[in-house]
């Protein structure tokens, strides 16, 4: 995404910097999301976060909010996921234990 808008014009520092900051915003959102708040609001204000996040690092006109919008983007993406696993696991268990206790 980088070099396909030339954010970083062949400074690979800048590209793994990049990188980075999406991957502390991954740690960050799952320490923020998987603690603060519920499941449904967490999910909620994830989805909402990622869909303008995706929206607004498209349009992102230099280096440095394009590194702020990475960083938002890696919290609500992995706060997302996370969500989504814990409700599947969930509904899918409640299932399974009543499947057990019928045996």
């Amino acid at each position: 995404m980088l070099r396909l808008v030339n954010l970083v014009c062949g400074d690979t520092i800048k590209a793994s910097n990049a990188i980075m900051v999406f991957y502390f915003g991954v740690l960050v959102g799952d320490v923020v999301f998987g603690t603060v708040i519920g499941r449904k609001r967490t999910f909620q204000l994830t989805s909402l976060l990622m869909v303008i996040v995706a929206f607004a690092v498209a349009l992102a006109p230099e280096f440095y909010s394009f590194c702020v919008l990475e960083f938002l983007m890696g919290a609500s993406e992995h706060g997302f996921y996370m969500t989504c696993v814990v409700l599947v696991t969930h509904s899918t268990c409640a299932k399974l234990l009543v499947l057990n206790k019928e045996k």
